[in-house]
C-alpha cells in the first residue's frame, strides 16, 4: 500500500492537492508497472484521483507545473472514487445544497462555509474549471468505481461524472446505496450499508488485478 500525504484545505489550495497526486503518481510509476496500481481517493481525494489521471493522459502544456515528464502516462488498473468531490465551480457547490439537509457530513453549516471561501481554496472561475474533472476529458480513463448514495451532499456531481465516464468510453460502476450520507463506506464498524459497500468495493478491486 502506498499512502500519499496530500497537502488538505484550507492551509493550501487544490492546485496544491492535484500537484502531489500527479507527483505521487508519476514517481510510483518508477517502482512498479500501472498495471498493478489501482487508486483510491475519498471526497477531495476521489476529486484528486480523477484529475490525476486526466492530467496524466493531457498535453505537455496542460500538465507542465503538475507532472515532470511530457510525456503521457498509463493508466492503472482502475480507480475507486468514494464519494468524490469533483466539482469545485459555484455550480458544484449550489448542487450540494440540495441534500444537505439529509446529509450529516456536508451539512448546511459546511455550505455556508464552503461559499465564501470557494476563491481561496480553488483560485477564480476559470481555474475552478479548470481543477473540476467533471468538466475536463474523460476519454482514455482506467475503469472507475464511483461510490455515492442518492442521499448525499455529491450526488449530482457523482452521477454526472458516471455519465460522462460512460459516455466517452469509460468502464464505470456507479455504486448507490440510497440514504447515506457523504464517504459513509469509512463507516464499516458502524452501518451494514457501509459493509455491503465495502465489500462490493474490494470484489472489483480483486476482479482487475486478476
Amino acid at each position: 500500500m502506498f499512502l500519499v500525504d496530500l497537502r488538505l484545505s484550507p492551509e493550501y489550495m487544490v492546485t496544491d492537492i492535484i500537484k502531489d497526486g500527479c507527483r505521487a503518481y508519476e514517481w510510483l510509476l518508477t517502482r512498479t508497472d500501472a498495471s498493478n496500481i489501482l487508486c483510491l481517493g475519498i471526497s477531495s481525494g476521489g476529486g484528486a484521483v480523477v484529475r490525476t489521471l486526466q492530467l496524466a493522459l493531457a498535453s505537455a502544456e496542460e500538465r507542465r507545473g503538475y507532472y515532470i515528464t511530457d510525456k503521457k502516462l498509463p493508466m492503472p488498473a482502475g480507480a475507486v472514487l468514494c464519494s468524490p468531490f469533483v466539482d469545485y465551480t459555484e455550480k458544484g457547490l449550489e448542487g450540494m445544497r440540495e441534500n444537505c439537509q439529509y446529509d450529516l457530513i456536508v451539512s448546511q453549516s459546511i455550505l455556508e462555509w464552503a461559499f465564501p471561501n470557494g476563491h481561496c481554496l480553488g483560485g477564480d472561475d476559470e481555474q475552478r474549471v479548470w481543477l473540476s474533472p467533471l468538466y475536463q476529458s474523460m476519454e482514455g480513463l482506467c475503469p472507475l468505481f464511483v461510490s455515492t448514495s442518492t442521499h448525499e451532499a455529491c450526488w449530482n456531481e457523482d452521477s454526472k461524472l458516471a455519465e460522462l465516464g460512460k459516455k466517452a468510453g469509460v468502464e464505470v460502476h456507479l455504486q448507490n446505496k440510497p440514504y447515506q450520507c457523504h464517504v459513509y463506506q469509512i463507516m464499516a464498524a458502524f452501518t451494514p450499508e457501509a459493509v455491503e459497500a465495502e465489500a462490493e468495493i474490494v470484489a472489483w478491486m480483486k476482479e482487475k488485478f486478476v
